[in-house]
């Protein structure tokens, strides 16, 4: 009997041991994902009139917002974008909750993009950045 006693409790010391190694692999949990939204307001205005961009949501490992507006598709990177169109940035931080508006003047009539980046500025060309485009309209004065 001494000798099943030993073995029971080595067992029931395995078996502690892994459940508080589970317990704690279960506490893990991922990355919150970095997150953006765009809306543009009003979205239907004339030449001369102010909109704003609101970009918003959760910045992850990236740090840096980027904003333009312009005739064209918006490209796939900040770094594309940049490339034929000024961007106005805004620092926000990694692991952030942001929320950035900017006013903008309507300055030609048609349908226009506004363009939106999350991303890293060590990296403004990498493809899994977050980026958003919306449409507004405007119309002559």
């Amino acid at each position: 009997m001494k000798k099943v006693f030993p073995l029971g409790l080595a067992v029931l010391s395995l078996v502690l041991l892994g459940g508080v190694v589970g317990t704690a692999d279960a506490k893990k949990k991922k990355p919150k994902p970095a997150s953006l939204t765009l809306t543009v307001t009003p979205n239907h205005l004339k030449v001369g009139q102010k909109y704003t961009a609101e970009l918003k949501g959760y910045s992850g490992r990236f740090s840096k917002l980027g904003v333009d507006a312009h005739s064209g598709p918006c490209a796939s990177t900040k770094k594309a974008e940049n490339q034929t169109h000024t961007i106005y940035t805004h620092v926000v931080g990694t692991k952030k909750n942001y929320d950035w508006k900017i006013t903008f003047t309507a300055g030609a009539a048609g349908t226009r993009h506004v363009c939106a980046y999350l991303y890293d500025p060590s990296n403004e060309g990498a493809p899994h950045q977050r980026h958003k485009s919306a449409t507004y309209t405007a119309t002559a004065r």
